[in-house]
């Protein structure tokens, strides 16, 4: 992938970070869709978080599996496992996906503390005792708490869609597709979960989705993509050799 292509792609997805914001601050879609997932007469949600096999398959196994693949990358990485060219071949993308898997999920992190917003099961509409805001909203004067209520964006969910860094370790298009959509079916699987559980409002699995692929793409930038001048100075030097 050219630089200019990944400079587009980032831009893309910072505008459209944007875009989503806007359109879930001015509408009322992400209650919409969470009113379909809960049962006001049985004050229940559409899945229950501890019934299985659900929550191993959705949950706890999309998070072992994130832990392992961490640990995997980092032993990759830091030894060069040069017995096996593939990987040896590889390390500069093998770094791109283990610190997007580190980035992602501090940066989301950071955020659900930052912003303080409710998950659905907290605010009152749904049985909790928390109003319910947005972004850029403001809680009454009456509500009063003391620590942050962490539930924008998704946190686990971002774990699963860091993996979409995968695409910048493959060369072939299809592979790079097959790397891109796993990590992307990964997020989604644990986002729908979380949704149907009552933890998170479409737009928090969005938005991490979206915040993912952003950290994925700069990282790659900084990593994989090489400053202009320095291609231009070993072309000089190229023919400076030749002459």
């Amino acid at each position: 992938m050219t630089n200019s292509r990944l400079v587009n792609i980032i831009i893309t997805t910072t505008g459209l970070l944007l875009l989503v914001v806007a359109v879930f601050e001015t509408t009322s879609i992400d209650m919409l869709v969470q009113q379909r997932l809960f049962n006001p007469e049985l004050h229940s949600w559409l899945l229950d978080r501890d019934v299985q096999p659900w929550r191993f398959l959705m949950y706890d196994g999309i998070k072992k599996l994130f832990i392992v693949m961490t640990l995997s990358l980092v032993w990759l990485v830091a030894s060069g496992y040069k017995r096996l060219t593939w990987f040896a071949d590889r390390r500069k993308e093998l770094l791109v996906v283990l610190l997007t898997m580190l980035c992602v999920p501090i940066v989301v992190n950071f955020l659900k503390w930052y912003t303080d917003i409710p998950c659905p099961r907290d605010i009152r509409s749904f049985g909790g005792i928390v109003p319910y805001i947005t972004l850029f909203d403001h809680y009454p004067s009456w509500f009063h708490h003391e620590s942050s209520l962490r539930c924008y964006p998704a946190g686990h969910a971002s774990g699963g869609f860091a993996l979409m860094s995968l695409f910048f370790l493959f060369k072939q298009k299809k592979y790079r597709l097959i790397g891109f959509a796993f990590g992307l079916c990964l997020g989604w699987v644990t986002g729908v979960y979380k949704m149907a559980i009552g933890d998170h409002f479409l737009s928090h699995t969005i938005i991490s989705m979206l915040l993912a692929w952003l950290i994925a793409c700069l990282v790659a930038y900084f990593i994989l993509c090489r400053p202009q001048s320095d291609t231009v100075s070993e072309v000089n030097d190229y023919e400076l050799s030749i002459d």
